[in-house]
């Protein structure tokens, strides 16, 4: 595993935000060149959160990198990365046993260990209050550093560009939908727990009340907030979608029905593109996501078939036993 960085594309008043960190997780060696992920972590989560997916796809064959979005794990302006609390749950309680990320500690989606060593921090506190253009910004940010990134990860002797996706957790899958429409090299992508319009989102998710309110107060309309995030909104680009599973609960209080149903209808069903319904609320069970995300992968990023065969397996084959003939 690899530390990547590199100066974000886009300058905001806050020097510690605007250089980009990530993870790299190249692919196994049986595999190359391979098809590459990128994974985009959650709100108020951060890059090392999704080390234990990360390393579960790179066993599958695939390179990973896993980046921090903006004022989010190293790029938080306290410099205090780790994942932040609720307003409601800042009472000091192990990080781990906090209602939403207790959850995502059963699902294997968040790594227990790093989130017990992170405690009660600020990652992805917003210093903006009422600014809706920082707000703006700071989504124009992650696109532009996920895109700058990605000229990054196809130049790797051995990532293959013409396989590339892209996938992410709550607004890291409300980012991955809104990339697969504005970033062409992206050949398949998973929203997770994601949707669009960004309007309702903030108007109407059970968390980023903060956020919610200082808008409101500045006397931001929702019609003013629909057409500030237009250029940034998965709607916006859901016709050129191709290739995109989605999977949500049906019971999630964070991602409101109306925001998967209208993201679905954006993006065109029957173009490779496919929603999955399941009753969980904001962290589905391990497996079934594991069952849709695999299937969908393989079938439109194929890693190398060596790659998925066991490493006693390869063995095998590199050094018969004693006795045996191989035919060359």
């Amino acid at each position: 595993m690899q530390h990547h960085s590199f100066p974000s594309p886009v300058r905001t008043r806050w020097a510690a935000n605007d250089t980009v960190h990530a993870w790299y997780l190249p692919p196994p060696e049986a595999a190359a060149p391979a098809p590459a992920l990128v994974l985009l972590h959650g709100y108020r989560m951060a890059k090392d959160h999704l080390l234990p997916v990360a390393q579960y796809l790179r066993r599958m064959g695939y390179g990973v990198w896993v980046p921090d979005l903006p004022y989010h794990g190293q790029r938080t302006l306290s410099g205090n990365g780790a994942p932040g609390p609720s307003p409601a749950r800042d009472n000091g309680q192990d990080p781990a046993s906090r209602p939403g990320l207790a959850g995502l500690v059963r699902a294997g989606l968040v790594d227990p260990v790093s989130l017990a060593e992170a405690g009660a921090g600020d990652s992805g506190r917003l210093p903006f209050g009422g600014d809706l253009d920082a707000y703006c910004q700071a989504v124009g940010q992650a696109i532009e550093d996920m895109r700058l990134g990605l000229d990054w990860l196809a130049a790797r002797p051995e990532i293959d560009p013409a396989r590339l996706g892209v996938g992410g957790y709550s607004l890291g899958g409300v980012l991955a939908a809104a990339l697969m429409g504005i970033e062409p090299r992206f050949r398949a992508g998973v929203a997770l727990m994601g949707g669009g319009d960004f309007a309702e989102l903030i108007l109407s998710s059970s968390i980023g009340e903060d956020v919610r309110r200082q808008l409101l107060a500045a006397g931001w309309s929702k019609t003013d907030l629909r057409e500030a995030f237009r250029p940034y909104d998965p709607i916006t680009h859901g016709a050129r979608v191709r290739n995109l599973l989605m999977i949500n609960g049906r019971r999630d209080p964070v991602i409101p029905r109306s925001c998967v149903d209208r993201l679905w209808q954006a993006v065109r069903p029957g173009s490779g593109n496919r929603l999955v319904w399941g009753p969980w609320t904001h962290v589905p069970p391990p497996g079934p996501v594991r069952h849709h995300v695999l299937a969908h992968l393989r079938r439109h990023l194929p890693p190398a078939a060596r790659a998925l065969r066991p490493a006693w397996w390869r063995s095998l084959r590199r050094a018969p036993a004693a006795g045996q003939r191989t035919r060359s």
